[in-house]
């Protein structure tokens, strides 16, 4: 879509809303996404915490409906720097709508993209290996293949489990995960998040076999996104933002096969 009106801002059939509000230099300055300064942002600087004084980037996220967002149903990165993900912080406490997209280092570019994906649907589990009681679980998923978990055993004391995943497509987001008997959460000491390339993986973590309770996949779908262009990343340095969303590209007309150049001379 053509560049819009500041700040930034799409909202789908649905109702949902993603805005680019404003761009925070860490220290004092606020600019809207085209560089323009501003006399102040989203939110409050000094309620944040911001021991690193980096740059921010200030994001609102609505719907659709009573939907909540956090940084498990958000995925953001940026052509330019790492991000960091937190929420707003205000006097009368956590804004359910704000968000900071934080630079974790400074940005080396004028201008950069952020993309921001959603997930929108429950996270599936389609395979649970428990020890002692499995020795191999298989399923298919539809749109990514058949997932294997087996092997469950103990690797210099810690809990080990072998994993054959395909390559998920971007966008779906794919988690080898140990559950404990008690408490929410094992880290891992191996790469468990997305696919194996269908060849077969160890993945450890900081556990006794005899503490997890189950291995599990975890699929999560972000396949609803907005993408931000042109961002400038420097107060007065103007650029010529835009945003264009997935529902946006969905409605991109193809090219009629039967109208297009001849293949052998077309230019690429």
């Amino acid at each position: 879509m053509p560049a819009a009106n500041l700040p930034l801002r799409t909202q789908f059939s649905d109702g949902m809303i993603v805005e680019f509000h404003s761009v925070f230099d860490g220290q004092s300055s606020w600019w809207t996404p085209n560089g323009a300064p501003m006399t102040e942002g989203l939110y409050d600087p000094a309620l944040q915490g911001n021991q690193m004084k980096t740059m921010e980037f200030a994001v609102l996220v609505k719907g659709p409906g009573a939907q909540i967002w956090n940084a498990t149903n958000i995925r953001w990165s940026s052509t330019d720097t790492p991000l960091g993900f937190a929420g707003v912080k205000l006097a009368s406490g956590r804004a359910a709508d704000r968000f900071r997209l934080i630079c974790m280092r400074p940005p080396t570019q004028p201008a950069t993209t952020l993309k921001l994906r959603f997930a929108l649907k429950p996270e599936q589990t389609p395979v649970a290996l428990k020890p002692g009681f499995d020795d191999v679980i298989t399923a298919t998923v539809p749109g990514l293949g058949e997932v294997e978990l087996s092997n469950a055993r103990e690797i210099d004391g810690q809990a080990a489990v072998d994993a054959i995943i395909p390559k998920p497509t971007e966008g779906l987001q794919v988690v080898v995960v140990a559950r404990p008997k008690g408490g929410s959460f094992i880290p891992a000491l191996d790469a468990a998040i997305g696919g194996t390339d269908s060849k077969s993986r160890t993945i450890r973590y900081r556990a006794k076999l005899g503490d997890v309770a189950e291995f599990y996949v975890r699929l999560r779908s972000y396949d609803r996104w907005v993408e931000f262009r042109d961002i400038s990343q420097k107060s007065a340095a103007i650029t010529s933002p835009s945003v264009v969303s997935s529902e946006d590209e969905q409605k991109t007309p193809t090219t009629n096969p039967s109208k297009t150049a001849n293949p052998a001379i077309d230019p690429k």
